[in-house]
């Protein structure tokens, strides 16, 4: 899959791991950290450039991320995923190239890499959209977001990220279902794979 080069995936990894125990971005799977295989599996569909937005414990979870993805580092994760969010695009809003971000969970495993590709087609073909993807119905990520969006999301507070924006109807949002995926949050030990 090509990159596209105005588009950045940020990976929201800063969350304290309260549910998990323990910093739940270096939980092994089969040798890997969760964060490992999430960033993996990000630079599968989307080649090009991955920014990983760490909080908690993030001197320990920084050594597992290669040296090719960059770390912003929040320091205001506690207060939310919205933290995490504009920190991240605060970050990467500073580049002119960049027109868009694709937003994924830094915990969510199974997302697989036709459908994210379908999310970043919609966005090729309407670049001042929001392309939102659905799971079950629900809204899921990746989630892609315009450059006209950056302001509000840098602005955003809380722990529900851009969710009540999403909802509020007057935007040109466009859904895609994930068709393929298997979408697992990993909010215990209990969420891990065990093969």
């Amino acid at each position: 899959m090509t990159p596209s080069s105005d588009l950045v995936v940020l990976v929201l990894a800063g969350g304290g791991s309260t549910r998990f125990g323990s910093p739940k971005q270096l939980a092994d799977i089969d040798g890997a950290t969760l964060l490992e295989r999430v960033v993996d599996s990000v630079q599968v569909w989307a080649p090009g450039r991955v920014v990983v937005v760490l909080g908690a414990q993030s001197e320990r979870i920084r050594k597992v991320i290669a040296d090719s993805v960059e770390i912003v580092i929040c320091p205001e994760w506690d207060s939310g995923m919205s933290a995490s969010l504009a920190a991240g695009v605060a970050a990467i809003a500073v580049d002119p190239k960049v027109e868009r971000c694709a937003v994924v969970m830094g915990d969510t495993l199974g997302l697989d890499p036709h459908d994210a590709a379908a999310v970043l087609a919609a966005s090729d073909a309407d670049p001042q959209a929001v392309v939102q993807a659905t799971f079950r119905r629900l809204p899921a990520h990746p989630t892609v977001f315009p450059r006209s969006w950056f302001e509000r999301l840098v602005g955003l507070t809380g722990d529900r990220g851009a969710r009540d924006l999403l909802r509020s109807g007057y935007e040109n949002v466009v859904r895609v279902p994930l068709t393929k995926s298997e979408l697992v949050d990993v909010d215990t030990p209990a969420d891990l794979p065990t093969h």
